[in-house]
């Protein structure tokens, strides 16, 4: 036989909703610098929303952990592409 516990807990929402919206664009170059191989360089704007607060945390300092979480970033790409 396996020992097992009898133990029930309350259910939290923390990772209810964890999904964040991230709208963003990219604007890029290509040089052709010559006919099997090009350069490029791309730059890219995101925003990520924020996250909603987790109501299974109180009590335990952590309340505010998404508080302020939504965030721009920018993107920086650069590469070289060959063709075989």
């Amino acid at each position: 036989m396996a020992p097992q516990v009898n133990l029930a807990q309350n259910a939290t929402d923390f990772y209810d909703r964890t999904a964040a919206f991230t709208p963003g664009g990219n604007v890029g170059v290509l040089w052709q610098a010559s006919d099997r191989v090009g350069v490029f360089g791309q730059v890219g704007l995101r925003f990520v929303t924020g996250m909603p607060a987790g109501d299974g945390l109180v009590g335990t300092g952590l309340e505010t952990i998404n508080d302020n979480s939504s965030r721009w970033t920018v993107l920086l790409d650069v590469g070289v592409r060959a063709r075989f």
